[in-house]
């Protein structure tokens, strides 16, 4: 099972929303304990677009960090 099914078990889709989690699914943190809040998809996936693109020049396996504001 991979981290974002571990992560999204148990938790229903609702209509007009993505479910969302913290830890990322990409993390090795991610999955199962992960925090799931339902967004509009619309800020899910431009948040997840601009992500992928800060993240795209590194290696699997590289740390980062994240400052949430």
């Amino acid at each position: 099972m991979s981290g974002r099914e571990e992560s999204l078990k148990g938790v229903p889709t609702k209509p007009g929303y993505d479910r969302d989690e913290w830890p990322m699914a990409v993390c090795e943190e991610g999955g199962a304990g992960a925090d799931i809040r339902y967004v509009t998809p619309s800020d899910n996936r431009g948040a997840g677009s601009w992500v992928g693109n800060q993240m795209s020049g590194y290696s699997d396996g590289t740390r980062v960090l994240f400052f949430v504001q």
